[in-house]
């Protein structure tokens, strides 16, 4: 029987609170945070951080920032 993660990464229905796929989700949020955590000015930085967040990307990789509208309604 496939395990959940296994499950995940073939697009079935799975559980979310399997150990394995919690753990997953939990170094994507990490994984993030670090992302966000690199300034603007840096876009080779966030460039590098993203390849890791998502492992793979197209030429045009774009990852806009929140407005600072948005962020001073929070």
């Amino acid at each position: 029987m496939p395990s959940e993660l296994d499950k995940l990464r073939a697009g079935e229905w799975f559980c979310f609170t399997d150990a394995e796929v919690a753990a997953r989700k939990a170094h994507a949020a990490k994984l993030c945070q670090e992302f966000n955590a690199i300034p603007a000015t840096e876009p080779k930085k966030q460039t590098k951080k993203m390849q890791e967040i998502l492992g793979s990307y197209g030429p045009n990789l774009s990852v806009p920032a929140k407005p600072i509208r948005q962020l001073s309604e929070e």
